[in-house]
């Protein structure tokens, strides 16, 4: 069983949930690697919310999520380092975009931009491992009018932003796509000056 089994309802089918709050819930099964994630798209200016559940080959009924959930390959758009977009830019703007253009709103869904603890915690991991610099950070602060203080959530993930892009959508492409589907996304990610890539290795998909 699966959160998903547990969560309450005011509509939806198998594989999918339409939550009291107005966030959609649903289920999704990775083409790759065969595991289950739950994905919870709440409304602008709430953060989304995704679990991904470890395969447990004991399980009999692991082959047939496949037929029960959908089954996808799992994606991403990452904005590129240099630029600070706005809080709501891809669940707002971009996701719009590809909404507009034909993209369905099962496969690309954006993402809000909102600063938590895991920004303070990844700014700490990338300056222990010497791939940031805490004065690259307090001179990043300094220019933006921003809080110099580590345990700032809105510097760090700025700053962060800022160095190494963020994500703005997750995307779930069909297993049975249409071949041109992919190519379509993108082109129109990459024409809005963003990259997609495959979250199981970071590389950029062309």
């Amino acid at each position: 069983m699966t959160n998903f089994d547990l969560l309450p309802e005011t509509a939806g089918s198998n594989d999918k949930k339409i939550l009291p709050d107005g966030s959609v819930a649903a289920l999704f099964v990775s083409a790759s690697k065969n595991l289950t994630t739950l994905y919870i798209h709440r409304p602008s200016g709430s953060q989304d919310i995704k679990i991904r559940y470890p395969s447990d080959l004991s399980d009999p009924a692991a082959e047939s999520r496949k037929t029960k959930y959908k089954c996808v390959r799992e994606l991403e758009a990452w904005s590129k380092p240099g630029n600070l977009l706005h809080p709501e830019y891809g669940k707002n703007m971009l996701q719009q975009e590809l909404w507009e253009k034909g993209v369905s709103q099962d496969v690309f869904l954006g993402l809000s931009e909102i600063p938590g603890e895991s920004d303070c915690k990844n700014l700490n991991l990338s300056i222990q491992s010497g791939e940031l610099t805490e004065y690259s950070f307090k001179r990043f602060c300094l220019s933006y009018g921003l809080s110099d203080s580590m345990q700032s959530k809105e510097s760090a993930a700025k700053f962060l932003e800022y160095m190494e892009g963020r994500l703005l959508a997750w995307i779930h492409l069909p297993i049975d796509a249409d071949p041109t589907l992919l190519p379509l996304i993108v082109k129109i990610i990459s024409e809005l000056g963003h990259i997609v890539i495959d979250p199981d290795n970071m590389t950029p998909i062309n």
